[in-house]
């Protein structure tokens, strides 16, 4: 049994790094550009909504949007869900009552445009010695809650390495905030 459940664990973990793989190549074939055309936020963000208010429809969660009409993303569609639907769905997962997916755009000191994006929860939060755990690849830090461990990674290497932005959170017994930052220019 033990050479079995060897080879089963070598499989899936297998097939987890090339679905990791899969998703970088593509964010990073796409690229980030400001030649690219802007994208807005809104919509995309709203048909995230939209469709986890369904998939979490037996929680009765409260999923809120607070998205400035004016935020864009300079990059792939595909990779802007990836980001705000990963993130989402984690808070989802943990949320007691309800989720806050904010956008909102700036400018950075030389003037390029600035995406920042807020998702908020009310879950019971994550103790701080485990907070830099979350983006670890395989890592589940409760294994009673649905997931592969993956999501949160590829959102930070999707920020990090393919958009040279920030993704942090801050947590506390009232929930989890994560914060992505990406400065196009």
């Amino acid at each position: 049994h033990a050479t079995t459940s060897r080879e089963t664990a070598l499989d899936q973990i297998g097939r987890i790094d090339r679905t990791v793989e899969y998703h970088l190549h593509r964010a990073a074939a796409a690229g980030r550009s400001l030649l690219a055309p802007p994208l807005l936020v809104e919509p995309v963000a709203q048909r995230l909504l939209d469709t986890l208010r369904k998939v979490h429809a037996h929680r009765n969660l409260e999923l809120l949007a607070e998205l400035d009409g004016q935020a864009v993303f300079f990059g792939d569609e595909g990779d802007l869900m990836e980001i705000i639907g990963n993130l989402a769905d984690n808070a989802c997962k943990w949320a007691r009552k309800r989720v806050i997916v904010r956008a909102s755009r700036s400018q950075s000191a030389n003037g390029a445009p600035r995406l920042e994006l807020e998702i908020v929860d009310d879950g019971p939060g994550i103790p701080e010695g485990q907070l830099e755990l979350l983006v670890e690849r395989g890592t589940r830090l409760d294994q009673s809650v649905e997931g592969h461990g993956i999501g949160l990674a590829i959102v930070r290497d999707m920020v990090e390495d393919i958009y040279h932005g920030r993704l942090s959170f801050e947590s506390s017994t009232e929930g989890t905030h994560a914060h992505v930052e990406i400065e196009f220019g």
